[in-house]
């Protein structure tokens, strides 16, 4: 098993963090728990994609992902960090 990390920088426009290009991957994605992320499909939105921060939320998301899979991440307000570890079989 080979692992890889990446930091991606994060807007307020869906961001690519990570496409599957072959194999099944494990991947996870930790963002500051301070700034609000959203993450889903290319079309992620803060009103619907899956909230990564505050009190009631995590700041770690972990999913395997399938080739041709691609997750995206946006943030409220400005730009903030996410960094994104992958695990290839």
């Amino acid at each position: 098993m080979a692992f890889r990390s990446t930091e991606v920088t994060v807007g307020t426009t869906p961001t690519l963090l990570h496409t599957a290009v072959s194999g099944d991957l494990e991947l996870w994605v930790n963002v500051d728990p301070n700034e609000s992320y959203w993450i889903g499909g290319s079309d992620v939105t803060p009103s619907k994609g899956l909230a990564l921060f505050g009190p009631n939320n995590s700041n770690t998301f972990h999913t395997r992902i399938r080739p041709g899979d691609e997750l995206y991440a946006v943030v409220g307000s400005g730009t903030a960090t996410a960094n994104v570890l992958v695990r290839s079989a």
